[in-house]
């Protein structure tokens, strides 16, 4: 391995840690702080068109922030850097919507209704011991497997109408 190798490599596994975390994490931090300092003061249709507006300007910057920065990485890096550079804010926001409140969620669970005191398992003794908790927990579950049958049904279905329509249309082209 040569110097310049370890040092393109170095560059570039720099770059793909600005693109998946700090500039995604200016351009939320950003919005919130903006957001919430004029949530109260302009009414909301108003509010709504400047959180269009600023957020898009504020993903357009995003966006060609890390452009510029990925311009600047050698050649052979710059395919994968730009994949990251779309996938970077993505995972970015998954982890904060999806992942984070999963994680909260556990760990109040531990917790009391105020979330101050560590209570252990007792919730989860009172919800598998609790009458109508055990109904709601078998209806979620009815739910779920229901909900996901559907979804995987419908979408076999979809895919075999679309596979057997190009096979119709390729026989017409013919």
């Amino acid at each position: 391995m040569s110097v310049k190798s370890d040092s393109n490599r170095l560059l570039s596994f720099g770059v793909r840690i600005i693109a998946f975390s700090i500039f995604p994490l200016i351009w939320f931090l950003s919005q919130a702080i903006l957001f919430r300092e004029i949530t109260n003061r302009i009414p909301r249709a108003l509010l709504i068109f400047l959180a269009i507006g600023i957020g898009s300007t504020f993903i357009f910057i995003l966006y060609a922030g890390m452009n510029k920065i990925i311009s600047y990485a050698p050649k052979s890096y710059q395919e994968g850097l730009y994949g990251a550079m779309f996938v970077g804010p993505a995972m970015f926001l998954l982890g904060l919507f999806l992942f984070y409140p999963a994680i909260r969620t556990i760990y109040l669970s531990f917790r009391d209704k105020w979330g101050d005191n560590s209570v252990g398992l007792d919730n989860y003794v009172w919800a598998f011991s609790d009458k109508v908790m055990q109904v709601t927990i078998r209806n979620q579950f009815i739910w779920l497997i229901g909900v996901v049958t559907l979804v995987i049904m419908i979408g076999l279905i979809v895919a075999y109408v679309s596979d057997k329509l190009q096979k119709v249309k390729q026989y017409l082209n013919q």
